[in-house]
């Protein structure tokens, strides 16, 4: 059925939010017969749109071919019509580029029917320019991701076995890597054992060892190096967070079970995923700032027309990724009311349905914030150690501080794209973005000692004074004892140091 090709297309997992299957990438002979004419238009459109070029005049030239277009669009698979639709998408924002024309219907109409059926709005999305941009360049495509499945669309009627996306080159490429493998063992007469899976948790310290994946941009509207650069930073941005989705799916689980330390273990990973997460981020630029600068105010006419600077810095910094709505809601980050949050919340429309499922299926379950909150409030019940505890709660905290650097991150990106807007941004968005995410820095651990520390001195008061110590015992005064406001040591040595030291000796009648 439709419904479970598209699950599996856009399933949640080893490639992060990106699909999980390469998209199929159309060049003029692999495209089925009918949709070359989206092929032809959208390499066109660098060249023919600039300067107001003759961009228009030639999608009016392929009208017939075009109205012909709707009536096909039914045998197309999941990933056939996420590239069709992605194609009349780019079509329809190169058609409007420059001005207020309305686009013609044997356009629109496609494009509103595909969208329809892919459920998502018919404009151009994160989806058309990051998610579904992109192909593994041939010496870097990742184990079971082979390069041929993107090139192997046949057109239509040409080859009916072999399904969309190459599934027949993928089978014949396993079936010679196991006859491989046997060959070896009877050579070596042992076992061969196959390279560890970095996403696996037992494995996760070899993801660092790992050659960094490279990818290739598709479809660009000015074909500058500069835009080639930018999209295949969220592109290995999306490819990354497979590390985090991982922790939160593994941690989701540990928190039905109430299985503490592997909540710890998961809040480690998810605190490695996020580190991966900052590295993709370069520091320093390799390119001048200005770059960054020419390329939003060119490209802002193709995907933002109509938006303010404002609105495209707050694209720039969040865009319709999933990443931060997952992370700021499995730490269980407070929402706040500044425009950051609010693009969130409104932007949700324009995921894919299956990244919505994956960000519901958080909210439903305790956050993580959540579940250490409670374990500590329940300590007296609690058959753990205190110390089980204090870990879990540094762990965390450790996520909240990499949460903090990712976004430190994506807000200098946004300086330098939108530098006209980068002081608003800076001293009143991300402050405030800032402060809620520190908020959320747990001291649970330490208000529940000092609860407990108030309560024995109350207590202490109400049984009465006890008898003074040796070295005040002619003065017959009480040695002084630290109150409520004094310095972070006094604290300190209430909670730790005071214990350490020997009891006063009574002194004897």
């Amino acid at each position: 059925p439709w419904s479970k090709q598209k699950a599996r297309f856009w399933k949640v997992g080893k490639n992060g939010f990106l699909p999980s299957a390469p998209p199929p990438v159309w060049t003029h002979e692999t495209a089925p017969e009918y949709c070359s004419v989206l092929v032809d238009l959208a390499r066109a459109l660098p060249s023919m749109c600039v300067a107001n070029g003759p961009f228009r005049r030639l999608v009016d030239s392929c009208k017939e071919r075009l109205e012909r277009l709707d009536d096909k669009l039914g045998q197309l698979s999941v990933g056939e019509a996420e590239r069709a639709c992605s194609l009349l998408a780019f079509i329809h924002c190169g058609y409007k580029s420059g001005s207020k024309c309305q686009t013609p219907h044997w356009i629109y109409k496609p494009f509103r029917a595909l969208a329809s059926k892919l459920d998502r709005p018919s404009r151009i999305s994160y989806s058309d320019l990051v998610l579904l941009n992109w192909q593994w360049r041939h010496d870097d495509c990742p184990r079971g991701q082979d390069q041929s499945n993107i090139n192997n669309n046949t057109k239509a009627g040409n080859n009916n076995n072999t399904k969309a996306g190459g599934g027949a080159m993928i089978f014949e490429k396993r079936e010679k890597l196991r006859a491989d493998d046997k060959k070896m063992n009877s050579s070596k007469g042992g076992e061969v054992k196959r390279p560890p899976n970095p996403n696996h948790h037992d494995n996760i310290k070899n993801v660092d060892e790992e050659r960094p994946v490279r990818v290739r941009i598709v479809q660009r509207f000015l074909a500058i190096p500069a835009e080639e650069w930018f999209w295949a930073l969220h592109v290995k941005m999306e490819y990354e967070a497979r590390h985090s989705i991982f922790a939160i799916r593994r941690g989701l689980r540990a928190i039905q079970q109430d299985n503490l330390n592997e909540v710890q273990a998961c809040l480690d990973m998810l605190s490695y995923g996020l580190r991966r997460l900052i590295s993709i981020h370069p520091d320093p630029y390799p390119h001048s700032s200005r770059a960054e600068l020419v390329l939003m105010r060119r490209i802002k006419h193709y995907i933002a027309p109509g938006i303010s600077l404002r609105e495209l810095s707050v694209l720039v910094y969040a865009g319709h990724s999933a990443i931060l709505p997952a992370l700021f809601t499995f730490l269980g980050v407070k929402k706040g009311r500044h425009e950051l949050q609010a693009w969130r919340d409104d932007k949700n429309k324009y995921m894919p349905t299956e990244h919505r499922k994956f960000i519901g299926m958080i909210k439903s379950t305790l956050s993580a914030r959540a579940y250490l909150k409670e374990k500590i409030s329940k300590q007296k019940d609690y058959s753990r150690r205190m110390h089980d505890v204090a870990v879990l709660e540094v762990s965390f905290n450790r996520c909240i501080e990499g949460l903090l650097r990712f976004c430190s991150r994506r807000s200098q990106l946004v300086c330098r794209c939108v530098p006209q807007e980068a002081q608003w941004f800076r001293e009143v968005q991300m402050k405030q973005e800032a402060e809620f995410i520190t908020r959320s820095h747990c001291a649970l651990l330490i208000g529940h000692k000092l609860r407990n520390i108030s309560k024995s001195s109350v207590l202490k008061n109400a049984i009465g004074p006890s008898s003074p110590s040796r070295k005040h015992a002619h003065t017959g005064m009480r040695p002084s004892r630290a109150k409520k406001s004094d310095s972070l040591y006094s604290v300190d040595s209430q909670l730790g140091f005071a214990a350490l030291e020997p009891e006063p000796e009574a002194k004897t009648t």
